[in-house]
């Protein structure tokens, strides 16, 4: 009875993270081992909630795709993640690789 209606919070919680944006990226340098200089960033599904604070994805996302909300937080990151792009990037710098997306 008690993890049936933890679940359903979540779920009710997670229907108004998506609605006021709370997932966002946190980004982690790619640095192969043979030079040490960064090659690129992988954006790291992170949930800022209001009561538990950051949660990792596997606090969530089961529920999140159980319910329908996974590809709307997919695309919330997304986005995110392109909007910061520019602000990774030094003034002098291209874009020399992707950046990986990971639940």
């Amino acid at each position: 009875h008690q993890e049936a209606l933890r679940l359903l919070d979540l779920e009710s919680d997670l229907r108004r993270a998506v609605l006021r944006e709370e997932f966002e990226p946190w980004f982690q340098p790619i640095v192969p081992l043979t030079d040490g200089h960064a090659v690129g960033c992988a954006a790291l599904l992170r949930w800022r909630h209001t009561e538990r604070g950051v949660m990792l994805p596997a606090e969530f996302l089961g529920v999140a795709e159980e319910s329908g909300a996974a590809e709307q937080i997919d695309w919330q990151i997304f986005d995110r993640t392109c909007q910061a792009i520019p602000k990774l990037l030094a003034p002098d710098q291209a874009l020399e690789s992707l950046v990986y997306v990971e639940r």
